[in-house]
């Protein structure tokens, strides 16, 4: 924390510490909890990420995966979580466009399910489809991109 104080902390510290932060939103959102403290350290780790590698693929990837789990939670709150789920994509399918990967396909998927869910439009269905295929195409086995599928398949309409 003290080399991070002066602001020569390693690029990795920031990392580690916006993974590490984003996985206990995750969870808080899971238990009901609210995230809010844990969203800035998060962001604030995010936004050092983005700042050190601007380009970073994985960056964008985690960004995705913040406003998702932030949607979530306002879902469960009954807040507004257009404006998140719509970022997140947005950032998912900058994280594919800088560095495509089945692990981006299938969060972009997964975001789609969650918009799709929220205001009932096919047009998330199908592009959840598109990328839940496309992640499957480069890796068959991918687990993420497999329960998208099925859950937006679900919801195609006949």
């Amino acid at each position: 924390d003290q080399v991070e104080a002066t602001g020569t902390a390693p690029f990795t510290t920031h990392l580690y510490r916006l993974v590490a932060a984003r996985v206990e939103v995750m969870a808080r959102v899971r238990s009901s909890l609210d995230p809010a403290a844990a969203l800035v350290r998060a962001r604030a780790a995010l936004s050092q990420v983005q700042r050190d590698a601007p380009t970073y693929a994985y960056a964008f990837l985690e960004a995705a995966l913040l406003d998702l789990e932030e949607a979530r939670w306002r879902e469960r709150t009954r807040s507004q979580s257009a404006p998140l789920t719509a970022r997140a994509l947005a950032s998912a399918e900058k994280a594919i466009e800088l560095s495509e990967s089945a692990e981006a396909h299938a969060v972009a998927s997964e975001i789609c399910l969650e918009r799709a869910r929220a205001q009932r439009s096919q047009t998330d269905v199908e592009h959840g489809l598109a990328h839940a295929e496309r992640a499957l195409a480069m890796d068959a086995r991918y687990r993420d991109a497999q329960t998208a599928r099925g859950a937006l398949l679900q919801l195609v309409a006949p």
